[in-house]
């Protein structure tokens, strides 16, 4: 019950920072919940430690090195040059959408949904910078084109454990992804721009 007493207080955290009503890094909450857990032994050092699994360490690890080399090596500028291009001048809230969305979409097809997001974070807010805009509607933008695994089993662990327990083939996905992926970008590009404006 504390832990996820704890998890809500990070959310609403998330939440009021999204909205400007306070200024503190939800992230400070958030580990400042769990080490109040631990130094109340509410949550003992020993089950803390127990609960971090390897394989999730090693994945988070992973995708922060590919943010890194996207960062480093001056692939995150080319992404970032090559759809500004795409976009033009433009300013059109819509268009930005509509090409961040898709093509972080299409992306997600190929590789899991958080490397995607975590490697096209950086080319978002470069994206943001090149053109003014707000960094954080861009990368929300990408976010919720990454999220839409629905064309392939690759980027989704869920997607994958659906293969095993039931009788689905790699291409029932693309075959009944397509609606939802459709009514997903048509949802994203009328409603993200409304809600989060980019300039």
């Amino acid at each position: 019950m504390v832990v996820g007493i704890a998890f809500l207080v990070f959310v609403i955290a998330l939440v009021l920072k999204s909205l400007k009503v306070i200024s503190i890094d939800p992230n400070f909450i958030g580990y400042a919940m769990i080490a109040i857990a631990i130094l109340t032994t509410i949550v003992s050092p020993k089950e803390a430690m127990s609960s971090l699994d390897a394989q999730m360490i090693l994945f988070c690890a992973g995708i922060n090195l590919m943010i890194a080399v996207m960062n480093q090596s001056g692939l995150g500028q080319v992404f970032g040059d090559l759809i500004i291009k795409v976009i033009g001048e433009s300013r059109n809230l819509y268009l930005i959408t509509a090409v961040l969305c898709i093509g972080a979409s299409i992306a997600t097809s190929f590789m899991n949904n958080m490397a995607c997001a975590g490697m096209l974070a950086p080319v978002g807010i470069s994206i943001a910078n090149a053109l003014g805009a707000n960094p954080q509607a861009i990368v929300l933008a990408i976010a919720i084109g990454a999220g839409c695994s629905y064309l392939t089993p690759i980027a989704s662990g869920t997607n994958q454990t659906m293969i095993i327990f039931t009788k689905l083939k790699f291409q029932d996905f693309a075959k009944f992804g397509w609606p939802l992926l459709i009514i997903s970008w048509i949802l994203c590009i009328a409603i993200l721009p409304q809600v989060f404006p980019f300039f």
